[in-house]
């Protein structure tokens, strides 16, 4: 029996059952890809409870960008960082790099952790996609909002 009520049953050449997770288990304790299991299990049972039965899929926006920063805006509540993607593309028989400058806004513990960043940094940054409507001089205008969920720094400066 393992913990939270887990008990996996294999059978033997005999056909009868022996409890465990692989028939070469030592009496040492599980292997690391039978913890990994239990854990994946236990993961599995967790979700499946988190939602109602009658919800099959959850609809998302989301981003990940890996890409060196360009500028930092702090204000009061909120950091804005400009990030530049490369992006290669072949142009007839030559391949061609192209930059994609996105802004991604942060707010709260993650603005005071952006606005530390500094130009050429390399960061990896995951986040959900927002879209917004106003008004604007009569006129209907749209936007697309990158809103960080999480930042890692992966090098500091151009050094590579």
């Amino acid at each position: 029996m393992l913990s939270d009520g887990y008990e996996l049953r294999i059978a033997t050449n005999a056909g009868k059952q022996k409890t465990g997770l692989r028939p070469w288990v030592s009496a040492s304790g599980p292997s690391h890809f039978q913890l990994a299991r239990v854990a994946q299990l236990r993961r599995k049972k967790s979700v499946s409870n988190a939602y109602p039965k009658e919800t099959t899929m959850q609809n998302i926006a989301e981003f990940r960008i890996i890409g060196r920063v360009g500028s930092v805006d702090t204000t009061d509540k909120v950091t804005h960082v400009s990030v530049a993607a490369n992006y290669n593309r072949k142009d007839g028989d030559e391949w061609k790099t192209d930059t994609h400058w996105n802004r991604v806004t942060f707010f709260r513990q993650l603005a005071e952790r952006a606005a530390d960043l500094g130009k050429g940094d390399l960061v990896h940054i995951t986040g959900r996609v927002r879209q917004n409507s106003y008004e604007s001089n009569g006129e209907t205008r749209y936007s697309v909002d990158l809103i960080a969920e999480g930042l890692g720094i992966l090098t500091r400066g151009g050094a590579d």
